[in-house]
């Protein structure tokens, strides 16, 4: 038999949480979603902004992997780039980018901006891509 042991809500925050004064490392996620969706339908100023920043694919094309997508935006996107970009898609979704990087796209400059943009700590080493022996 299982005894449950009833806890005490609290208005206190978590001790490690951001209400408590720190900021969440990419280690210690506060949410994370399955994968940043893109809208359906797709907006065109959406598809304007993947045929700018994924130059080498169709904007569709570009936007069926949306954390390739956020990758490219983040690392390539102008400031009304980023302002489209943003009203689609979440902070907690580019964190998930960030967490979920693909190796060889962003440089160090855009790395550490969207960190410190995002609130998250310490800044990791960019990703790098393992090739096998």
């Amino acid at each position: 038999m299982t005894t449950r042991r009833a806890t005490a809500l609290s208005t206190e925050a978590p001790a490690g949480s951001v209400a408590a004064g720190r900021l969440p490392t990419l280690a210690e996620p506060t949410h994370v979603p399955e994968r940043p969706n893109v809208p359906a339908p797709v907006p065109p100023e959406l598809l304007h902004v993947a045929q700018r920043v994924v130059w080498f694919k169709l904007p569709e094309d570009a936007l069926r992997d949306s954390e390739h997508f956020l990758c490219h935006a983040m690392t390539y996107g102008a400031a009304a780039d980023l302002a489209v970009v943003r009203s689609y898609f979440s902070d907690d979704a580019l964190r998930t980018t960030l967490r979920r990087a693909h190796p060889g796209i962003f440089d160090a400059r855009s790395w550490a901006y969207w960190h410190v943009v995002l609130g998250v700590r310490p800044i990791p080493p960019m990703p790098v891509r393992r090739l096998p022996e």
